[in-house]
């Protein structure tokens, strides 16, 4: 009880840290939530990314958008995840539906124990957009033909690198601009309708 006590308070701040973080800067919000993570044995992180998908993730995945993602691939298309959560975390999704390449973000490691601190930069908006066109530019792939799905103000830079982005459940500033320019907006799969072309490509 007494435990509760001091929990709830302190769950309740940190709640409205991450939310602040999150409207200044994605990224900001990834390097401050990762850092939960010092201290923990590194050997254990693939058990918890499963356990953390079966119990919190995959109960809340659109099966439609999974369903939609398989037909695709089923098609000839590649799938990128290119997304900030940690690797380990997004490796569970990745596998169901045999993504192509997956491109997250990762912890540094000493003696055996995360540190709390990100490998390399926290991915946000413009990171999304750079990673992609290097990715397009090595596989050799066009993206004036791409899709690209996002939800978050953050995926904006990724979503105007390619020719055909899609604003999937967006949140409020993403909305706004997703209706400003005429972008198409997801809020269900119909994984009754036609892929698009097979030479394009999809990003998630």
């Amino acid at each position: 009880m007494l435990a509760r006590v001091f929990w709830v308070p302190y769950f309740t701040t940190l709640s409205v840290l991450y939310r602040l973080a999150d409207k200044i800067d994605r990224g900001l919000l990834c390097r401050f939530f990762y850092f939960n993570y010092r201290g923990r044995p590194a050997a254990a992180a693939c058990e918890w990314g499963k356990f953390a998908y079966e119990e919190y993730m995959r109960p809340r995945v659109f099966q439609g958008a999974i369903q939609r993602i398989r037909d695709l691939k089923a098609a000839g298309f590649r799938v990128v995840l290119v997304t900030g959560s940690l690797s380990f975390m997004i490796a569970p999704l990745a596998a169901e539906i045999d993504a192509d390449d997956v491109i997250a973000a990762d912890l540094v490691e000493r003696d055996g124990r995360f540190t709390g601190e990100m490998a390399g930069a926290a991915f946000n908006g413009d990171d999304k957009a750079v990673i992609v066109k290097e990715y397009a530019v090595q596989h050799g792939i066009d993206l004036r033909r791409s899709h690209a799905y996002g939800d978050s103000i953050a995926d904006l830079g990724m979503l105007e690198s390619v020719g055909h982005p899609h604003a999937v459940l967006p949140d409020k500033r993403l909305r706004q601009i997703a209706e400003l320019r005429g972008w198409p907006l997801v809020t269900e799969w119909a994984i009754e309708e036609k892929p698009p072309h097979p030479l394009t490509r999809l990003w998630v």
